[in-house]
C-alpha cells in the first residue's frame, strides 16, 4: 500500500461508508429481532472492512496468509450480505453452496499467492466470486416477480453492484500487468474504482434500508387489513390488494374464487360458537397453505372467503377450487367438533381486463349461488360443475 495519506483515505472510504450502514442495520435488528436478515446484513460491512484493512496495512506481512485472511473476510461478507437479502424474501443459499464458495476462494487465492506472489489470478478469482454470488442472489430475486417498487429498485441496484465486479476485475488485472500494485494508488483508475465501490455500496445499502422500511409499513398494513380470527385478509384489505393486482393485469389472466362453508349455522348451533370459530380458523389456514405466493386470500363475509388467483385461466381456477373443496372434506376436525363433516361450495369467475373487484366478485358470487342451489359441496364456473 502507498504510504500517502490520500491513498489511505481513498482506500478506507468504502469500508467506512458501509460500516456506517452496518451500524444502522444492527440497530434496526436490535429493535426488531424477528427480522433476522437485518443481523446478517448488519454484520457484513464489518467483515468486509476487516478484509480491506488487512490488505491496506499488509498485516500479516506474509503474502499467502494475508491473501487467505483478506479474501476469506471479503467473500464471507458478500455471502452474509447476499444471504441476508435473500432471507428477507424467504429465500436462502444452501449451506453447501456457502461452504463451497468459501473453500474455493480461500484455498484458491491462498494457493495462487503462495506459489506466485505476483500473480493476477488471485484478483480474478476473488472478484469474480464476489460478483457471481451477488448475481446469483439477484437472479433468484428477479424470479419472484414482485410488484413492489422497493423490491424492483433493490433488485436493480443489487444486479448493478454484482456486474461492477467485471470492470473492477479487469482494471485490477491491467494494473497488475503493467507492474503496478493493484492495491496501491498508482493510477487514476484505481481512485475511480474505489469511489465507485463506495458509491455503489452506499446505493445498495440505501436500497436495502428502503426495502426494510417498506417491509415495516407493509407489516403495519397487514395488521390493519388482517382478519384476526382466520389469518387471511379482511374484506377491506382483500379488496384493496385485489384492486392493486388487477391494475397489473397479466396477459395470462386472473381468476376470482368465492367459497362459502356449507350449513355453517348448524355447526354453531350443534357445537357452539367456539367450535364455529375454530372451523373458520382451520379453513383460513387451509386456504393460506394451498394458494401460491402472490395469490390474494380474504374473508369477505361471516363464513365466506375469496381468492384472487394470479396468472391462471378459468380451468386452472376451477382445478384450484376443486383441490380446496376436496382438502376440506379430508380435513380432520375431530379435535374441534367430533364426527362433524364440514364442506364448502365454490364459485369461480374469470377476470376480464379492466374489470373491477366488485364486478368480478359479483360474478363469482353468482356461480357460488348456483353451486349452493345445486346441492352444495360443489364447484361452479360458468357451465362447469363437479360433485
Amino acid at each position: 500500500m502507498n504510504d500517502s495519506s490520500g491513498a489511505v483515505t481513498i482506500a478506507l472510504l468504502a469500508p467506512a461508508v458501509l460500516s456506517v450502514f452496518g451500524l444502522f442495520f444492527c440497530w434496526a435488528w436490535f429493535l426488531d429481532r424477528q427480522r433476522t436478515y437485518l443481523r446478517l446484513i448488519g454484520i457484513a460491512p464489518f467483515v468486509f472492512s476487516i478484509g480491506v484493512l488487512i490488505r491496506i496495512f499488509d498485516e500479516p506481512a506474509n503474502p499467502a496468509l494475508n491473501a487467505v485472511l483478506s479474501d476469506t473476510a471479503i467473500i464471507g461478507s458478500v455471502l452474509l450480505l447476499a444471504q441476508g437479502i435473500l432471507k428477507r424474501s424467504q429465500l436462502a443459499f444452501p449451506m453447501r453452496f456457502c461452504v463451497g464458495v468459501l473453500a474455493v476462494v480461500t484455498g484458491g487465492c491462498g494457493a495462487l499467492v503462495y506459489f506466485d506472489p505476483q500473480t493476477a489470478a488471485e484478483i480474478y478469482l476473488r472478484s469474480a466470486s464476489c460478483g457471481f454470488v451477488l448475481l446469483v442472489a439477484a437472479c433468484r430475486l428477479w424470479l419472484l416477480r414482485t410488484h413492489r417498487s422497493v423490491d424492483t429498485v433493490l433488485n436493480w441496484v443489487l444486479t448493478i453492484f454484482a456486474l461492477q465486479f467485471v470492470p473492477r476485475t479487469a482494471i485490477m488485472v491491467e494494473l497488475a500487468k503493467s507492474g503496478e500494485d493493484p492495491y496501491s494508488v498508482g493510477t487514476l483508475l484505481w481512485v475511480v474504482m474505489h469511489l465507485v465501490m463506495a458509491l455503489l455500496g452506499a446505493a445498495l445499502t440505501g436500497a436495502i434500508w428502503a426495502a426494510y422500511l417498506g417491509d415495516v409499513v407493509a407489516g403495519l398494513r397487514r395488521e390493519r387489513d388482517a382478519d384476526m380470527l382466520t389469518g387471511v385478509l379482511n374484506r377491506g384489505g382483500f379488496e384493496a390488494l385485489a384492486a392493486q393486482e388487477l391494475r397489473a393485469f397479466s396477459s395470462r389472466g386472473h381468476v376470482m374464487i368465492v367459497c362459502d362453508i356449507d350449513h355453517f349455522k348448524a355447526v354453531n348451533d350443534k357445537f357452539g360458537h367456539a367450535a364455529g370459530d375454530a372451523v373458520l380458523r382451520r379453513f383460513g389456514v387451509l386456504l393460506n397453505a394451498s394458494v401460491r405466493l402472490g395469490d390474494v386470500v380474504g374473508r369477505v363475509g361471516g363464513e365466506e372467503f375469496a381468492i384472487l388467483a394470479r396468472d391462471v385461466d378459468l380451468a386452472g381456477g376451477f382445478a384450484l377450487a376443486e383441490r380446496l373443496r376436496t382438502a376440506l372434506i379430508e380435513e380432520s376436525l375431530d379435535d374441534i367438533a367430533p364426527q362433524a363433516r364440514v364442506t364448502a361450495s365454490f364459485g369461480v369467475a374469470a377476470v376480464a381486463a379492466g374489470a373491477s373487484v366488485a364486478s368480478v366478485l359479483g360474478e363469482a358470487d353468482r356461480q357460488l349461488y348456483l353451486a349452493k342451489r345445486a346441492g352444495r359441496n360443489r364447484t361452479f364456473a360458468d357451465q362447469l360443475s363437479m360433485m
